[in-house]
């Protein structure tokens, strides 16, 4: 087990090292996810009785759109920089590599909506600092990287990747979608936690699945 984990925390620090060298990927998306919560936020022309109700598919949308991105760029760095031959001939657990990889494209999510939730706050008027509204990005970006880092590992080997990937990650990652819009919403709304336990224990479902899932086909997945 501790192998395993200082496997997993290299993998971590080998990615964020990458990133914050290069800063190619960050400052890109994350300006394509403020530029998507500004033209809504124009488009859309919201009334303050609206916000509340109508704001978090907004910022959802654009988290969506930036986790792609971000997953696109996680695999086929590693093959283009020929990376990935270095971590297959590694000797360690091809589990520990993909969870390795969940973990980073987890945190480089997280600080990218560090960076937009303020945006969101000053365009919407609305608190970005509930405790309510950060467990459920925590949850939702969890479940966003361990689901697409599986289909990134699959969408790697196509010609397409940067097609298929989306089609292959929207369909399966709408129902947290959906149930990370109506917990936030809810979180404004000031509804109780318990009219809305369902979309957090969804949430939850997946997450576990999906990890547990990746963990399980990543040497097949990765062979292939």
């Amino acid at each position: 087990m501790i192998e395993i984990t200082k496997v997993i925390l290299a993998q971590v620090w080998k990615d964020f090292l990458l990133e914050y060298r290069a800063r190619d990927v960050l400052i890109p998306v994350g300006a394509f996810s403020a530029l998507i919560v500004i033209i809504f936020n124009f488009a859309l022309d919201i009334r303050p009785a609206q916000v509340p109700n109508v704001a978090p598919a907004v910022i959802w949308v654009a988290f969506t759109f930036a986790s792609i991105l971000g997953l696109n760029h996680s695999f086929s760095k590693e093959k283009e920089s020929h990376g990935l031959d270095g971590l297959m001939l590694a000797p360690v657990g091809r589990e520990a590599i993909y969870v390795g990889k969940v973990i980073g494209i987890f945190l480089f999510l997280i600080i990218l909506e560090i960076a937009i939730f303020p945006i969101f706050s000053i365009l919407f008027n609305l608190d970005v600092l509930m405790p309510k509204i950060w467990l459920i990005a925590t949850i939702t970006t969890f479940g966003f990287s361990s689901i697409g880092n599986i289909f990134s590992i699959m969408a790697l080997n196509t010609r397409a990747r940067e097609i298929i990937l989306p089609v292959l990650f929207f369909p399966i990652t709408l129902p947290i979608i959906i149930a990370a819009i109506e917990l936030s919403r809810a979180a404004y709304q000031g509804t109780p936690w318990d009219s809305t336990l369902m979309w957090l224990q969804l949430i939850l479902v997946f997450d576990i699945i999906f990890v547990l899932l990746g963990a399980t086909l990543a040497e097949h997945l990765l062979q292939d």
